[in-house]
């Protein structure tokens, strides 16, 4: 008889060590096996769902975080919002970013300039 896989928790990711750096940390003995024939026992699954509840938050952030970091046009939504505050600011705080941009804006008004001689 093929063991019955035990359910995840929502947002949960099978990481190898997990369960035992938890289980130690929870004064039990990764090193046992859970049960007869690999089934969940009830402490088992009373772990299991005392895990759910104290990780499934902070998972559920990570997440979120690696979905924004993973997601290019989220993060660009981001950049644009935020980058017009951050060139004040740093010209404000003289921080060289107008050393940093100089360069690129007299390209682009050479260029403009060059197309559009009359403006």
């Amino acid at each position: 008889m093929t063991p019955k896989p035990q359910p995840q928790a929502p947002n949960q990711r099978n990481e190898p060590g997990a369960d035992a750096a938890l289980s130690s940390a929870a004064g039990g003995n990764a090193a046992l096996p859970s049960g007869a024939g690999g089934r969940a026992t009830a402490p088992d699954e009373a772990f299991a769902k005392l895990r759910h509840i104290l990780l499934a938050p902070e998972q559920q952030r990570i997440d979120t975080l690696a979905e924004r970091l993973d997601n290019v046009g989220l993060r660009a939504n981001e950049l644009a919002r935020v980058l017009p505050k951050a060139i004040v600011r740093g010209a404000q705080q003289q921080t060289g970013i107008e050393t940093a941009l100089q360069p690129i804006l007299q390209d682009v008004l050479r260029s403009s300039v060059k197309r559009n001689p009359q403006v």
